[in-house]
């Protein structure tokens, strides 16, 4: 498990950041199966991506914003190096 997490400067009334969220690995072979499993149990399912890899966003009962993607936070970090998707994006090693 690993967060995502985003510094956006908002009123209290505007919504929470789209891209804030929790993210749990699973192995790319697994991904279609976990998929799926998610989208049986009946929860609302949000962004399907496929730009960086396979994900899956959807939420827990609770609200919460949660993600699966087809790999780890390490996959995903070198991918955003190479193509970020915002230009103010910072990386702490």
């Amino acid at each position: 498990m690993w967060p995502c997490l985003a510094l956006v400067r908002r009123t209290h009334s505007s919504p929470p950041p789209a891209h804030s969220h929790i993210a749990f690995s699973v192995p790319a072979a697994r991904f279609d199966d976990a998929a799926a499993s998610i989208r049986a149990s009946g929860v609302a399912v949000g962004q399907d991506n496929r730009s960086e890899g396979a994900s899956l966003y959807f939420l827990d009962p609770d609200g919460h914003k949660l993600k699966i993607p087809a790999g780890d936070w390490q996959t995903r970090l070198a991918a955003m190096r190479k193509e970020p998707w915002e230009e103010n994006i910072q990386y702490f090693d």
